[in-house]
């Protein structure tokens, strides 16, 4: 070991920032494992044993899709449900309650994720009962049943307030960032299990906001739905329903990260939404990618 490495190792200050950031990460993580283990009843080393062996199989994943295109599929009024058929053979991640298409359409996503946890906790059921791989917020997994079909990553920091987005997370098995949408989550899992040419759809980028809201949070105001139009069927959430104020202005941060974090190592972004307001990335028409004429 240099001694300009011993030094930097030793010195106070250092150790003092080293301390501040790391106790309470690790603090956090044995919380939520004991409280996971007593919402379950089970013994502690149980449930630390079957997370160990989730952990294992979302590592796993890596690269294990490279040379393969990926579509992240979003749940904006554009996303049409024969778009959907389209993608049966195509590598696909979907997420929260795409599963309201699945009585129309034989396609399935490849991997659906849950990163918000009103949706979370008003679609626990729902959510367990698909028969799908599921990658979700560790710390939501009291929520939803404990079958093998989950798999949990670890929630890194999200966007700042202050408009300063953290790196977008190259090894979703480590660390995951937040970035305001379930949709910066999904962009990570798709270079993670390797692919380099990514494809958005339903990714509208618009919202009309109801007028109720319920109260603030750090991550900004919970809505009451009442006779909303966001989604691709009308009847995505049903008046009373909360969910999460959508910041946009955030997410397009954490967007621009993705995209000048990913484009010089060749990896390419782009929007196939067929009716967007996200300018980030280059836009592609989906009928072209399916060779629709």
């Amino acid at each position: 070991m240099s001694n300009s490495l011993l030094r930097r190792l030793l010195n106070p200050a250092d150790v003092i920032r080293r301390r501040a950031r790391i106790i309470p990460h690790l603090r956090r993580r044995s919380e939520d494992l004991y409280l996971d283990a007593r919402a379950r009843g089970l013994p502690f080393s149980r449930s630390r044993r079957i997370l160990t062996e989730r952990h294992a199989e979302l590592a796993a994943l890596r690269n294990t899709y490279r040379g393969r295109r990926c579509f992240v599929i979003g749940t904006g009024p554009s996303l049409r449900i024969e778009d959907l058929d389209l993608l049966k053979n195509e590598l696909t991640i979907a997420s929260n309650k795409i599963y309201l298409a699945f009585d129309k359409t034989e396609w399935r996503p490849t991997f659906h994720t849950v990163s918000d946890l009103l949706v979370a906790r008003n679609n626990s059921r729902a959510i367990s009962a698909l028969p799908l791989k599921k990658i979700v917020d560790i710390r939501f997994r009291s929520l939803f049943s404990d079958d093998e079909s989950f798999l949990y990553y670890l929630p890194g920091p999200a966007s700042k307030l202050d408009g300063k987005p953290m790196p977008f997370s190259e090894r979703f098995d480590k660390s995951v960032t937040g970035g305001y949408t379930v949709t910066y989550i999904n962009l990570q899992l798709a270079h993670f299990l390797g692919c380099r040419e990514i494809y958005m759809i339903g990714i509208d980028f618009d919202y009309l906001l109801p007028p109720t809201r319920k109260k603030s949070t750090e991550f900004g105001q919970i809505m009451i739905s009442r006779s909303e139009h966001n989604h691709f069927v009308p009847n995505y959430r049903m008046d009373g329903e909360t969910w999460s104020h959508p910041r946009l202005d955030l997410q397009r941060l954490s967007f621009i990260q993705a995209r000048d974090q990913l484009t010089p190592k060749g990896c390419r972004i782009l929007n196939a939404s067929r009716r967007s307001k996200l300018d980030v990335f280059p836009r592609a028409d989906f009928d072209k990618l399916m060779k629709i004429s």
